[in-house]
């Protein structure tokens, strides 16, 4: 809501105009999140959305015309492919070894149920 306002006010230069953030903004927030805020609390809210906005619009005035995107930063993503084979994973007798008692392939627990 508080950025699509923000969208609505570019300038010529397509740059993102630096709004005030208003204590009916942030108290139409909170509302909206279920949040109850002191007054001291809407004071410091309110400029700390207002430093956020003010660093979004520094990196907005960024020039990224001749940027290729990229996703992963340079890392190469390619997962080596197995078989999918359904197994138990191997590991019945240690799992079951943390047990304080076991009967066959099974934990025994106490009964908790009359």
């Amino acid at each position: 809501m508080i950025r699509k306002k923000l969208i609505n006010n570019q300038d010529k230069n397509n740059n993102l105009q630096q709004k005030r953030i208003t204590k009916d903004d942030l108290l139409q927030v909170a509302k909206l999140v279920k949040i109850k805020l002191s007054d001291d609390e809407v004071g410091y809210y309110i400029k700390e959305l207002e430093s956020v906005l003010s660093w979004i619009n520094t990196i907005s005035q960024v020039d990224t015309e001749n940027i290729i995107p990229m996703s992963h930063g340079g890392i190469s993503h390619t997962l080596p492919l197995r078989q999918d084979i359904i197994n138990d994973g191997n590991i019945k007798d240690t799992v079951l070894s943390n047990s304080p008692k076991q009967e066959q392939d099974f934990f025994v627990v106490p009964k908790v149920i009359e």
